[in-house]
């Protein structure tokens, strides 16, 4: 098999082509063959292979830097058209079965390696020295009129050419160390570049690094290119963790040395950390949050939490006794500490954010395990709605199981618009693209025909779209650049996606999706009939058949 010099960048396309499509079919080959190997685990021995199985290791390594410029050619050539989205990341998602975050590293990585160069970085001019005030002259001294106009003229101009001069000199110096910067910053991607290109390193341990890196600042030295390029060097002698604790102390010292352009200290650095993170829901149903502060909000969140210390904190009645712990007395104080904000935001209806979507046969046959979805992605029992409905606050909407219509509004008086989004997160409580399952909460309302196209605000044109399959929408709807638009389907009602060259919409039937109170209405067999109405008697018994046979 013919091979060529990887560290050129002037391959023949044809040549790269056909090697690529060689290589690709060896790989395959050769892990079917290996794969069929592997099943004789009763007659293999470990000590006769675990070396050929380290080799292979080392081998997949290489794998990093062929992903990484896939995925540069995928964000270049626009890969996301051919799923009709404009998002090289959904390319990924729909046709190599990647997890979101898996598709973003490689397209972070893709960017590292092959993006363009980095610009330098003059950041904030110096700050100015502040002005001096003249001390106020005796009145009586002689010298206050020494000086004739001529001379203080003179004076006040060779000032000026001084400040002048000196803010040259500072901003040349600036402009001077952010071109360095971004020279040494470039020459650190191009080693990085040709260390995983001719090299090999585990998927998992870059991934590693360069989240280790976003704690680095603006303008730690050295930078984020060069020291992932130490890292790179380190992770051939140290294994992970101890990469980890290495590249943790190395960032720590890049921090503290970090100076702006204009030689002064960044004291937003730590600001531009924050932040926070909320997991989904777990098996149980259960959510962690995970996040860093700065010092001032986490001085304020100290604060707002500081009553949990104390037992019974949250107990108007004496003598009660908490059993909680700490952890779960702070948890009730955060859960109440953001009751009270959403009752701020809105003081007529509390929580009224939080969506409940419920069938009426669902509702008639309530048990203390039935799960009832909501808007924000999370699933409530009948005890969970009675926590939340402790306050007033909460939002139920009862779908009719005839004509998919909403029943009841709970306690809501808003208007028409308010009680169309209810209705349309009952519906579908995701987005309607098809296999997203991104909440209502995190959706935005989309109009099928668009407003723009003299679409109305109406129930039937409306549908839920999170904002990555939003912006995704043609919403001339037609098929222009290989893009889908969102449809109705005329005979059941549902909204889907219509794509190029296909008849029928494609309908989002996730996990998530089915949980929707319409999903289920659509597909549960019709509902019982009603009893027939009591009679005209005053006891309300049902009047014999006159007509019936004796």
């Amino acid at each position: 098999m013919a091979g060529y010099n990887p560290t050129s960048q002037n391959q023949d396309p044809q040549i790269a082509r056909g090697i690529i499509r060689e290589s690709i079919a060896h790989i395959s080959s050769g892990l079917t063959n290996l794969q069929a190997a592997m099943h004789s685990v009763e007659t293999l021995k470990f000590h006769d292979i675990y070396l050929l199985m380290e080799d292979l290791e080392e081998a997949f390594g290489k794998k990093t830097f062929v992903d990484a410029a896939f995925a540069f050619l995928a964000q270049r050539d626009d890969a996301g058209r051919l799923v009709s989205s404009a998002h090289a990341t959904e390319y990924f998602i729909k046709r190599m079965n990647l997890s979101y975050g898996e598709a973003m590293d490689r397209l972070r990585n893709a960017e590292s390696l092959f993006g363009k160069d980095v610009e330098p970085d003059l950041g904030p001019p110096p700050t100015p020295e502040p002005v001096e005030k003249p001390e106020d002259l005796p009145a009586d001294d002689p010298s206050a009129d020494s000086n004739s106009e001529e001379e203080k003229a003179k004076e006040a101009e060779r000032k000026e050419r001084e400040e002048r001069e000196a803010r040259q000199r500072a901003e040349q110096e600036r402009e001077r160390e952010a071109q360095e910067r971004a020279e040494r910053e470039n020459e650190a991607k191009a080693r990085n570049r040709d260390k995983i290109g001719t090299g090999s390193i585990p998927a998992d341990v870059l991934r590693m690094i360069d989240y280790e890196l976003k704690q680095l600042d603006r303008y730690a030295k050295p930078g984020r290119h060069e020291l992932r390029s130490m890292a790179i060097d380190k992770a051939r002698e140290l294994s992970k963790s101890q990469l980890k604790t290495w590249l943790r102390r190395a960032i720590r010292q890049a921090n503290a040395n970090a100076v702006m352009p204009n030689g002064e200290r960044d004291h937003t650095a730590q600001l531009a950390k924050r932040e926070l993170h909320i997991s989904e829901p777990d098996a149980e149903g259960m959510v962690s949050i995970r996040g860093k502060l700065d010092p001032v909000s986490a001085a304020i969140f100290a604060k707002a939490m500081s009553p949990a210390a104390r037992p019974g904190f949250d107990r108007e009645e004496t003598g009660f006794d908490d059993t909680r712990s700490l952890p779960q007395r702070r948890a009730d104080q955060l859960t109440q500490l953001c009751s009270n904000f959403m009752t701020s935001r809105n003081p007529n209806s509390g929580l009224s954010s939080i969506v409940v979507s419920a069938t009426r046969q669902e509702l008639e046959n309530l048990s203390p395990d039935t799960l009832l979805p909501t808007d924000t992605g999370i699933y409530l029992t009948p005890l969970d709605l009675i926590r939340l409905g402790a306050a007033g606050s909460d939002y139920l909407c009862i779908m009719d199981d005839t004509d998919f219509q909403p029943l009841a509004l709970g306690r809501s008086k808003r208007s028409a618009t308010l009680a169309q989004k209810l209705a349309l997160i009952a519906s579908e409580m995701v987005c309607s693209h098809d296999g997203c399952e991104v909440s209502a909460m995190n959706c935005d309302v989309h109009h099928i025909v668009a407003w723009s196209y003299q679409g109305v605000t109406d129930l039937k044109n409306l549908t839920l779209r999170c904002r990555r399959h939003h912006g995704d929408n043609n919403d001339a709807q037609d098929f222009r650049h290989n893009m889908a638009h969102a449809a109705r389907c005329p005979d059941t009602g549902r909204a889907g996606t219509q794509y190029p060259h296909e008849d029928s919409l494609r309908f989002n039937d996730s996990v998530a999706a089915q949980q929707s109170a319409h999903h289920k209405l659509k597909t549960q067999g019709p509902p019982p009939e009603s009893p027939p109405p009591p009679g005209d008697d005053d006891d309300g018994a049902v009047q014999p058949d006159l007509f019936a046979p004796a």
